[in-house]
């Protein structure tokens, strides 16, 4: 061992008697000497060897978050792949193993290798990728009963079908506690407690389209929450315009529910739709909205406070809980075309405010 190597294995923490140490600066890997030993000729899944790597590299790579990988080459020139899957954050470091397959072991020689980490994006496109130098091990004649090795799948092959056999398996797995993304490294049983968790909260809106307007009436959408400010807007607008007015009498007492009660039980007084004499004695009787067309000749009363050339106009008149109390909206035919407002109080009705 040299001196560096001595350096390296302390920083590291590890006395060097087990575990392949990888250097990131020379790109190395450190071997003890009982670990250059990879088997006997035809062993399968034996022997493994430990590994421990800075958990950064080159431009600040974060090993934790690749993909990680074994490459090698057996004593027959033979290359395959190994998928790490037990890789674990260490403090600053990363640790990983290698189960030495049969197909490491398939020949008796040398066993080259390397630890290869990448990265790819969402369209597959590799991003990063980062090697180590060669490292040798040994393995050492056998004598198979057999004339001939036998046939195996490439490791990288055996794992995947090793996945996709637990995927396709019954999962079991319980459902999250808390909301949260998924994130790069879940295990199977992890992954769907996190959806689980979602649907549940979501409930039947998960499967419903978002709908960002106020006119659509199909049945299976939500609304989207930007609608919500449109709805409140529309409401801080009416309670400026309604001032003090009571509706407390009306539906829950709300804005909202004053208007859909109103909505609802309210008609139109029909009939003669002139209204002739005092605006004032209109009733306001609860149930009974009214809407009328004047002519300012036939007012005897309720107009003071208007344009005095306003010939004619149209005004409606929204009840309260009893005659006491009501609103009135009123359009002034004249050259400003003006529109107004008042309310009543105790039986008595407020001056005309105009609104524009």
């Amino acid at each position: 061992m040299t001196e560096q190597e001595a350096l390296m294995l302390a920083q590291a923490g590890i006395d060097g008697s087990e575990t392949l140490l990888i250097d990131a600066d020379t790109r190395s890997i450190y071997i003890p000497e009982s670990e250059k030993f990879f088997g006997v000729e035809s062993d399968q899944n034996v022997e493994r060897k430990k590994f421990k790597c800075p958990k950064i590299v080159g431009d600040n790579i974060d090993l934790s978050t690749l993909h990680l990988y074994i490459n090698y080459q057996n004593g027959n020139g033979n290359k395959d792949s190994y998928m790490i899957q037990d890789m674990a954050v260490s403090g600053e470091y990363i640790t990983f193993s290698w189960v030495l397959s049969r197909n490491v072991a398939a020949y008796k020689g040398t066993v080259r290798f390397i630890f290869c980490a990448k990265k790819a994006d969402n369209s597959g496109n590799l991003v990063n990728e980062w090697n180590t130098t060669v490292a040798e091990g040994e393995v050492i004649e056998g004598l198979e009963a057999t004339a001939t090795v036998a046939d195996n799948n490439p490791d990288i092959i055996e794992q995947m079908l090793t996945l996709l056999k637990n995927v396709s398996d019954e999962p079991v797995f319980t459902e999250a506690r808390t909301r949260e993304n998924v994130t790069n490294g879940d295990k199977v049983p992890v992954l769907w407690g996190k959806v689980k968790k979602w649907f549940a909260d979501l409930g039947t809106a998960a499967f419903c389209k978002v709908v960002n307007n106020l006119t659509t009436a199909v049945d299976g959408g939500v609304l989207d929450a930007r609608q919500g400010k449109e709805l409140n807007d529309a409401l801080v607008k009416l309670n400026k315009l309604m001032g003090s007015a009571d509706i407390s009498g009306i539906g829950n007492g709300t804005v909202t529910g004053a208007l859909l009660a109103l909505n609802s039980n309210g008609k139109i007084r029909t009939g003669n739709n002139e209204f002739k004499g005092d605006l004032d004695t209109i009733p306001t009787t609860i149930g009974k909205l009214s809407l009328y067309w004047f002519s300012r000749s036939n007012i005897t009363n309720g107009i003071s406070g208007v344009e005095i050339n306003t010939n004619y106009g149209t005004i409606l008149t929204i009840p309260s809980t009893s005659n006491n109390y009501g609103v009135q909206f009123a359009f002034f035919n004249s050259y400003e075309n003006s529109f107004y407002f008042r309310k009543k109080n105790g039986g008595t009705w407020n001056t005309w405010k105009k609104i524009s």
